[in-house]
């Protein structure tokens, strides 16, 4: 109770807020204080990739200001090519770095893999426990 759980990610092009030419932007970041079951539930688009890394989000857990958990959360290939392959995430196609592929999935990736339900024309859901010592 009373985490505050912040996700961040990029968008179908790859850009994050806050970094380069979108400094001063804030879209795709959220932060949200867990309740008393310790959960929170965000609503957002499904990431986009850049070079180099697996599609993912990035989540922290902070408690009382102070840092207690950083994770990311990965996507099976499979649902990352059918996204990637609809919509405005069409023209720049499949992300080339795999989960296997990516560095910093090496050796956490399955904690850190969902499994999403639902189709990209009608969105996704899933779930992710993030377990952090206070």
């Amino acid at each position: 109770t009373g985490a505050a759980v912040e996700i961040w990610q990029c968008d179908a092009v790859g850009n994050y807020s806050s970094y380069g030419s979108q400094t001063g932007q804030t879209y795709l970041r959220g932060i949200q204080t867990t309740n008393a079951n310790g959960e929170v539930v965000f609503t957002t688009i499904y990431p986009g990739w850049y070079q180099g890394r697996a599609t993912h989000i990035h989540a922290e857990v902070t408690m009382g200001g102070r840092s207690v958990k950083v994770t990311q959360i990965a996507f099976p290939e499979s649902i990352n090519d059918a996204v990637h392959a609809t919509g405005v995430y069409a023209s720049r196609g499949s992300n080339p770095t795999t989960n296997l592929r990516d560095g910093i999935f090496a050796d956490s990736l399955s904690a850190e893999l969902v499994t999403p339900t639902g189709t990209p024309e009608s969105g996704y859901a899933a779930t992710f426990q993030i377990g952090a010592a206070f």
